[in-house]
């Protein structure tokens, strides 16, 4: 049977603290306790269990920026800012989180900041040259090659046009729960729709890019 969102909530107040604290050996039997409890994925348990509770690393207060950086460009953009709280939009934000992840690191570029130059009052930022994460990982000297030639045979497999849709789906069922929920429902539904059309019309014009 699958677990409530509460239940989920209840087990990873309880494990992630055990997790962040347990030496490296211990970490992996762990984490096989949290999906076998959860049901999610490994990729998405493990992020969890390391940044539950925390925003940024002990003893690294700057790490904010880059933690939140992403929460609007990639997040908010996507899936917009009503509340998510039942257990229907919590499985289909997981699926929407799936494809996303795939279309924004293989096909959408970012820029990143590589010098700042100060002129009087004035400063200038300079940016390279804009590629995806994908390319940017290609490009790299310090990824092993296996790990490469994974992520070239997954890139072989990927269509954006299909991702694209399937991402616009996921997003007008979430948008339709909405519009089910009593309080959604006593305001204009041209609010609903104006939202809807312009995090889509934001997400297929803009790329989702880091600027730091």
């Amino acid at each position: 049977m699958e677990p409530t969102m509460k239940e989920r909530k209840k087990v990873t107040l309880k494990v992630s603290l055990r997790y962040q604290k347990a030496p490296k050996k211990e970490k992996d039997k762990i984490l096989d306790e949290f999906i076998s409890l959860t049901n999610y994925n490994r990729a998405y348990a493990s992020f969890i269990l390391n940044n539950y509770g925390r925003k940024s690393r002990p003893y690294r207060k700057n790490d904010s920026c880059f933690v939140e950086q992403k929460n609007y460009s990639v997040v908010k953009r996507t899936v917009g800012h009503f509340r998510y709280d039942t257990d229907e939009e919590l499985d289909i934000l997981n699926k929407l989180y799936s494809e996303l992840r795939l279309y924004s690191n293989f096909f959408l570029p970012s820029q990143k900041l590589i010098e700042k130059i100060r002129s009087g009052s004035k400063i200038k930022k300079i940016y390279d040259e804009p590629k995806t994460p994908f390319k940017r990982i290609i490009a790299s000297n310090f990824v092993p090659k296996h790990y490469k030639n994974a992520l070239l045979k997954q890139y072989s497999t990927l269509n954006p046009a299909q991702l694209k849709r399937h991402i616009s789906a996921l997003q007008d069922k979430l948008f339709d729960f909405q519009k089910k929920k009593p309080k959604i429902a006593k305001f204009n539904q041209n609010l609903i729709y104006n939202q809807l059309y312009i995090i889509s019309f934001r997400f297929l014009h803009e790329a989702p890019g880091s600027n730091a």
